[in-house]
């Protein structure tokens, strides 16, 4: 039979190896591993797939599980606690294996995980939070741990876990479809789709979210404006914006708040994975500039505020292919472009083009722009095309669009489907 702590672990998961082969270039390596991400993004399966490869070699009552969300955990409350329980499961001088998740809820917990790395004990921590890797966790740790940030699904993983679960409706463009209305959170992913438990599953998990992750944690009391500042990331997916911009949306919203309360709230938008930020590139200088877009840490959570409606499909296509390219590594900015141009009287003209995304890797770049379809070519041709035929140098340059069969190929510059984009391996 085996061991109950074998068996905590050994349930149906399915494989997400773009983070377990990163993970296990580090197994039994000197460091702690901290998996930071979104809540349900699927942070505890990734650690459980670690769990069974180790498994092949260690001892199973050496492979301890602790998960502070757990009913029977949570009695331990501070680090003199997670003392008494980890030391009590360590028997003997062999290597132990210690998982710990959401130890974030525990007081002090950076104390007794600084003290298991000095034992020999090979340990994964993950938590639903930035704040792992700040303040006494980073303190008590430097130059100690690596860390991996999990995404919700991409596409190609979306499609294994429909595969592993038996319930693909048809192709991969039949798919992308599904994607796109049901997002990337894994439980979603198993399951029959119904709009109506879809949608309140997310409804469900935009509240414990906001409420769980951030105002407990926070001690904040001010929840309307958290869930105003979210409001303003869903409609505003895209733009170029400023603290200044948010300050009078919620005006507008009757909140009368000031710039540092705002900066402060959308830092814990930010280290609960809810929010992405990404600064704005002066493409001819190289450097950022004012201004910057935010995205969601998943598409779906758009659909928690505002429900599906085709008017925000440009914005979700955008989310998508941003949260692409992080989960490729790339570090990622929107980009502006300055140019000259002459009219037909030969007077000169300077003109900002934007361009949707600048990705940048091993000091090599791709620049995406993003379009629904292409059936006013030429107005796409001019906002699309253009800046990216403007960029002057070798590297990929692609417009991504939700058309099935489209292609195109202008000096330089590819159209290519989003299904086509999310499935290639390379870009």
């Amino acid at each position: 039979m085996l061991d109950h702590k074998m068996r905590e672990y050994q349930i149906k998961v399915v494989d997400r190896d773009v983070y377990t082969e990163r993970i296990k270039l580090f197994v039994d390596m000197p460091l702690v591993k901290i998996i930071t991400g979104l809540r349900r993004s699927g942070k505890s399966c990734v650690m459980r797939l670690v769990m069974q490869e180790i498994a092949i070699h260690a001892l199973a009552d050496h492979i301890i599980w602790i998960n502070f969300e757990d009913l029977k955990n949570q009695w331990i409350t501070s680090y003199v606690q997670f003392n008494e329980y980890v030391l009590s499961c360590i028997k003997d001088d062999e290597k132990y294996y210690f998982f710990i998740d959401e130890p974030q809820l525990v007081y002090g917990c950076e104390k007794t995980v600084n003290g298991l790395r000095l034992k020999n004990i090979d340990i994964y921590v993950a938590g639903s939070t930035d704040k792992l890797l700040d303040c006494e966790f980073a303190t008590l740790l430097a130059g100690r741990y690596v860390s991996f940030r999990v995404l919700p699904l991409s596409f190609r993983e979306f499609i294994n876990f429909r595969d592993a679960f038996n319930i693909r409706i048809g192709d991969e463009r039949c798919e992308l479809d599904m994607y796109i209305d049901v997002g990337g959170f894994p439980y979603l992913a198993t399951v029959e789709f119904n709009p109506y438990v879809s949608r309140n599953i997310l409804e469900d998990i935009n509240s414990s979210i906001v409420l769980k992750d951030i105002i407990q944690r926070t001690n904040t009391n001010n929840d309307p404006l958290l869930k105003s500042l979210l409001a303003f990331v869903c409609i505003n997916i895209g733009r170029h914006v400023s603290i200044k911009t948010i300050g009078d949306f919620l005006k507008g919203e009757k909140l009368s708040v000031d710039q540092n309360a705002i900066v402060k709230h959308i830092g814990y938008l930010v280290d609960a994975c809810i929010i992405y930020i990404a600064p704005k590139l002066d493409i001819n200088k190289k450097c950022n500039t004012n201004g910057e877009k935010y995205y969601l840490g998943e598409h779906s959570l758009l659909y928690a505020s505002y429900g599906f409606r085709e008017e925000n499909k440009a914005k979700i296509l955008e989310n998508i292919v941003y949260l692409e390219l992080l989960r490729r590594k790339y570090t990622v900015s929107t980009g502006v472009l300055r140019i000259t141009n002459r009219n037909k009287t030969g007077k000169e003209k300077n003109v900002t083009l934007e361009v949707d995304f600048v990705a940048e890797k091993d000091r090599s770049y791709v620049y995406v722009q993003v379009c629904n379809d292409f059936r006013y070519y030429s107005m796409i041709k001019e906002q699309k095309f253009t800046p990216l035929l403007e960029i002057k140098n070798h590297y990929r340059k692609y417009v991504v669009t939700l058309g099935n069969s489209w292609q195109a190929d202008e000096n330089g510059v590819k159209g290519i489907p989003l299904k086509d984009f999310l499935l290639r391996h390379e870009l």
